[in-house]
């Protein structure tokens, strides 16, 4: 009997939205940081980092791992594997 790789349709919809974020928010915002040519201090890049954490919280993509009353997302094993497969797709999605 072959496996059933299939993802619900919640588990789907978390995996496009973190998509969207990191496609849309979070890759325009850190391409600069891979441009050898820009000098980018740790000031800025820490600035980066936190603004885009708010634009998570704001988007409800904060804390995936934690659970709902402290804050988090709650998700379970499945949907937190797609949440950080989409975010590692950049080398800072997963800090945000």
């Amino acid at each position: 009997m072959p496996i059933d790789f299939t993802l619900s349709p919640e588990t789907e919809a978390i995996r496009q939205k973190v998509r969207t974020f990191i496609q849309e928010t979070v890759l325009p915002e850190v391409r600069t940081f891979d441009d050898e040519e820009k000098v980018t201090t740790r000031d800025e890049y820490l600035r980066t980092i936190f603004a885009l954490r708010q634009k998570a919280k704001d988007e409800g993509l904060w804390l995936p791992h934690m659970p709902k009353e402290w804050g988090g997302m709650g998700l379970g094993h499945v949907d937190l594997a797609m949440v950080q497969s989409e975010a590692a797709k950049t080398r800072l999605g997963p800090w945000i």
